[in-house]
């Protein structure tokens, strides 16, 4: 099966079967995780890596904006910043003054000292940056998490399963604007059709085995 990603239009695959719903499920998240699969991601011609280009969300409650992955690249977008051509005389000057603050209290340390060259990225985390978590209910912490995809991670797809165990329908339909608003394709993998009044694309399968890709 050929599922089409179009901008603003869902892509909603039904999985009527829970058994043939979790195998394909799976195996989008081992793909996910780098591991081979039958699953082909690609724009046009040109095959995207599904781990580096998608996000797979099972478990709406366990979005986490503080992920680890997250963290690291806010300290290397920072990091770039920081190092980059209007920030460059500023961060220059800040190591200078930590450095010079450290030789002082070095002359009161009870033994010598030896310090390399400033890591940024450690000291970033030694002040414990983290990306403001301001939302308090499910909705918004999805609409975040998707702003967060978006732009500092740069995915192309969303892959939503099974959205409408968890929320209302109006609810479902401010999600998609929100990912619709951060230029993301969307796929919800759902167990039947929805009505949102929201343009979407039905994909139906009521037979399908993952190993041979036949579906009826």
């Amino acid at each position: 099966m050929r599922i089409e990603c179009r901008e603003n239009q869902a892509a909603i695959w039904v999985i009527e079967s829970p058994r043939v719903r979790r195998k394909i499920i799976g195996e989008l998240l081992e793909q996910f995780h780098g591991k081979a699969g039958q699953f082909v991601l690609s724009d046009q011609e040109k095959e995207l890596d599904i781990g580096k280009s998608a996000e797979i969300i099972v478990d709406p409650f366990d979005v986490d904006v503080n992920d680890k992955k997250f963290i690291a690249k806010v300290y290397s977008e920072l990091k770039d910043i920081a190092f980059g051509d209007v920030y460059y005389p500023q961060t220059q000057q800040l190591i200078t003054h930590i450095t010079s603050y450290l030789m002082e209290i070095e002359q009161e340390a009870s033994v010598y000292l030896d310090y390399g060259e400033m890591d940024f990225s450690q000291m970033l985390k030694a002040w414990g940056i983290r990306i403001d978590d301001c939302e308090n209910e499910i909705v918004g912490k999805l609409g975040q998490y998707l702003h967060i995809l978006s732009r500092l991670m740069k995915k192309k797809i969303v892959v939503f399963c099974n959205l409408s165990l968890y929320l209302e329908t109006w609810e479902i339909e401010k999600i998609l604007q929100e990912a619709y608003y951060q230029k993301l394709y969307v796929i919800l993998l759902e167990s039947q059709e929805m009505d949102i009044a929201i343009k979407r694309k039905y994909y139906i399968i009521l037979n399908y085995s993952p190993q041979s890709g036949e579906n009826s």
